[in-house]
């Protein structure tokens, strides 16, 4: 997502709680809040992918002074709530694409110039980092990011990828590729023109949305 693509607080939110729910949400923002507080209190990994959302107001958001302040200032709070009691680190300069999942609290870690598409998962333990050119990793849509795993360096994940539990990536990984070992390795290459269930399941994804997206990202 670049930053002449920010799609606005509100669609990004929402869109990441249509993922966490399976359903389209309401468009009212109380309804959305309280189906938010649902989520956090099942998922509290969320609060982390909050932080992100509310730090890319005041880099795309171009908000007046009055909302930048009170912006940064949730920031702030979310960023201290998610690193302090959830153990979870996404810089609020990373790109992050829509429907996206921090699936359990604890011990991610995403570096600032790391860019994630549409529709990842990002499960516990996942670190995204810089090597020693402060390179970053750049994830493809649809890529599931598995326990523990490590992505190092100026990696491409391609779309639809798999990156398994524990898996140390060092090297590009092409689309749909499914990724273990240390260091990772690729063994299998998935097909998403049939909607594999390794994927990320978004029952708020219609079949025939979903291969529309296939179709123009492939």
């Amino acid at each position: 997502m670049s930053d002449h693509e920010y799609p606005g607080f509100w669609p990004l939110v929402r869109s990441d709680l249509d993922s966490y729910l399976q359903r389209k949400t309401g468009a009212s923002p109380l309804s959305i809040w309280l189906k938010y507080w649902s989520v956090a209190y099942e998922h509290p990994g969320a609060v982390a992918l909050l932080a992100n959302r509310a730090a890319s107001v005041l880099r795309n958001g171009k908000p007046d002074p009055i909302t930048r302040f009170c912006f940064r200032v949730w920031s702030v709070m979310l960023r201290i709530s998610a690193t302090i009691l959830g153990g979870s680190w996404i810089s609020g300069h990373a790109k992050i694409g829509k429907g996206a999942r921090h699936m359990h609290q604890g011990g991610v870690i995403v570096n600032g110039a790391t860019e994630i598409g549409d529709y990842c998962d990002i499960w516990q333990g996942v670190n995204l980092i810089a090597d020693q050119t402060l390179k970053a990793p750049k994830i493809g849509n649809w890529v599931t990011l598995g326990a523990n795993c490590m992505v190092i360096g100026g990696v491409e994940v391609g779309d639809f990828a798999v990156i398994g539990a524990g898996a140390v990536v060092t090297k590009n990984v092409p689309a749909g590729g499914v990724v273990v070992g240390v260091p990772g390795r690729v063994v299998k290459l998935l097909d998403p023109a049939h909607r594999p269930e390794q994927l990320p399941e978004r029952g708020n994804v219609s079949t025939d949305e979903y291969d529309a997206y296939v179709r123009a990202h492939r």
